[in-house]
């Protein structure tokens, strides 16, 4: 049985089925208002899953997706395959160029990706008419991401801006560059009829940098961009050039930047992670403290607690490491270094992470409840995998911690596991690598801890009994857990 509960209208006092030609099998509701609620739950969705799904088709492979708040649209970019038409090829001069790929009809033709940059309307899930953007052949696009950059034209002095990395993938012989495109969505009069011609797309950058764009990211209005081995910082300049700003030279192979304020985490191929710093005074983009450890990352995001912050990394052995930066630490050499909080084995790579504000702890319609929202500033931190699944972080009191890590090594003890299996070691940190420091087991096992709900009574009041506390608290913490995290 799958729950997805619904803070919409807080409380409900009454609740009852409803099925008439208007409203067919739905229910109606009062909620601690008094208000009458009539409703039905959408055909589109399918609720037998962990959260509601819809599956929109598109007929194509997607690569990234971001959401543009001004006109209400999705920016979707997606791949098609085709046949190639042209092969690149190295001139005597030493100059790339590209030629008729002529061959015999009955010669089969090699297949290549095709990219395209459209908009999605989330009113009705259709493309926006005349707004598809293709790119060249053998043009990758490796970043995208809405912008919220620096601009002359709006009273706040930011606008938004779809902005998007490419690299062009030919073969060893031809030099390895790329572009960076900065679009605008233009609202127009729609046409009759047509109520998604309201947008429009158009193209005000577009111009070949001197490598490839690894990754983009936004820093206090201006764009990031991942070049290699290199981090440049471009100010978005009149609508029409970007003018450069700060940079600096990092690793191997950067290929994740996110930012928070005017701090960036970058994720290198090889060698871990930087903290990076933008100081507007100076115009200087500064490292601030790194991981010395080898690792190779996958992804990386922050971790949200309050006033304290992390950096999850995860990893080519399907690890997930939580890193603090505590400069009063001996261990990490005035700051320098990055102090490894916490580790945990997810049995999958995970390759794309993202963050969401938690909901508040306060109880359905407490007139404390928007005044405990500003003060549980907590963040739920998301993660997919290759394999399809999807987990989450969430960091907890200590207290709370405390009790849940002691319930969690009573279950590995007390329960029957499938097959035999021990949970503890198929979740303890694995690696390749040979590393300087102990695995730090500050990361609890969500999927275990859940196995308590569907214990016995017996089996509940024996096991709270050994890590003395109640039945209650116990299903007190695990319902905290559940409603604070429940944003789908």
């Amino acid at each position: 049985m799958y729950v997805h509960p619904m803070f919409i209208d807080g409380p409900v006092t009454s609740f009852a089925s409803f099925h008439n030609i208007n409203c067919p099998h739905g229910f109606l509701y009062f909620n601690s208002e008094g208000e009458l609620r009539i409703s039905v739950l959408p055909v589109h969705l399918s609720y037998d899953s962990h959260w509601p799904v819809r599956k929109i088709p598109i007929r194509s492979t997607p690569h990234f997706i971001s959401y543009h708040t001004k006109s209400k649209v999705h920016a979707l970019v997606t791949s098609e395959q085709s046949d190639m038409t042209e092969m690149a090829v190295l001139n005597e001069d030493g100059t790339d160029s590209t030629q008729p790929l002529d061959r015999d009809p009955m010669f089969v033709a090699p297949v290549v990706d095709r990219f395209h940059l459209q908009l999605f309307s989330p009113a009705s899930w259709e493309v926006v008419p005349n707004t598809k953007f293709s790119l060249e052949d053998n043009e990758h696009v490796t970043a995208m991401k809405v912008m919220l950059l620096r601009s002359l034209e709006t009273m706040s002095g930011r606008k938004e801006y779809i902005v998007m990395g490419t690299t062009y993938i030919c073969s060893e012989d031809t030099s390895n560059v790329g572009k960076i495109y900065v679009f605008d969505v233009l609202d127009v009069i729609p046409e009759p009829g047509k109520p998604l011609t309201k947008n429009k797309l158009k193209c005000l950058y577009n111009q070949e940098q001197k490598g490839i764009v690894s990754s983009l990211e936004v820093v206090d209005g201006l764009i990031l961009s991942c070049m290699g081995q290199k981090i440049f910082m471009w100010n978005f300049k009149d609508n029409k050039d970007l003018v450069g700003v700060a940079f600096i030279d990092t690793e191997i192979y950067s290929h994740r930047a996110v930012s928070l304020k005017n701090f960036v985490v970058i994720g290198d191929v090889h060698h871990s992670i930087q903290l990076l710093k933008y100081k507007e005074s100076r115009r200087t983009l500064s490292l601030v403290s790194q991981d010395p450890q080898p690792v190779d990352v996958y992804a990386n995001e922050y971790l949200i607690d309050g006033n304290q912050m992390g950096i999850v990394v995860s990893d080519s052995d399907q690890n997930l490491i939580i890193y603090q930066y505590q400069p009063e630490a001996p261990e990490s050499g005035g700051g320098k270094y990055l102090i490894r909080q916490g580790d945990i084995n997810v049995g999958s790579h995970v390759n794309v992470m993202f963050r969401l504000r938690c909901h508040t702890s306060a109880p359905l319609g407490s007139p404390h409840e928007m005044q405990v929202l500003m003060q549980d500033r907590r963040h739920t931190t998301y993660f997919a995998t290759l394999d399809g699944s999807v987990g989450y972080l969430l960091p907890l009191p200590e207290t709370t911690f405390r009790r849940l890590k002691m319930l969690q090594i009573k279950l590995v003890q007390g329960l029957s596991h499938n097959a035999g299996l021990n949970p503890k070691a198929f979740r303890a940190f694995q690696t390749h690598h040979q590393y300087l420091c102990s695995p730090q087991h500050r990361i609890l096992d969500g999927e275990l801890l859940w196995r308590y709900i569907q214990l016995s009574r017996k089996e509940k009041a024996d096991f709270a009994k050994q890590i003395g506390t109640s039945v209650g608290q116990i299903l007190e913490d695990l319902k905290e857990v559940d409603k604070v995290s429940a944003h789908f």
